[in-house]
């Protein structure tokens, strides 16, 4: 099974070892219509909904917010905003 886009991608633009501007690369990111980012906002989405956080996801970001559901929040406020879950 394959590491799920969302862990990739946060693994990339949000770990705190990322560049100063790789969040900023991020919110441009988010905003493509491509299979990729699709599914990145699919597997983000159902990880606030249902609280299912992938396998991984803290090895790859180490967020700082205290709790996966706060990180993810976070991102989705960030990536999305005024958009509801």
């Amino acid at each position: 099974m394959s590491e799920p886009v969302l862990v990739r991608v946060c693994g990339t633009y949000c770990h705190p070892e990322a560049d100063a501007a790789a969040y900023g690369s991020l919110r441009r990111l988010a905003r493509r219509d491509d299979d990729e980012m699709t599914r990145f906002r699919t597997e983000l989405r159902r990880a606030l909904r249902t609280g299912d956080v992938p396998p991984g996801l803290f090895r790859a970001v180490r967020y700082p917010d205290g709790s996966a559901e706060s990180f993810l929040r976070r991102l989705w406020e960030d990536l999305y905003p005024g958009e509801p879950v």
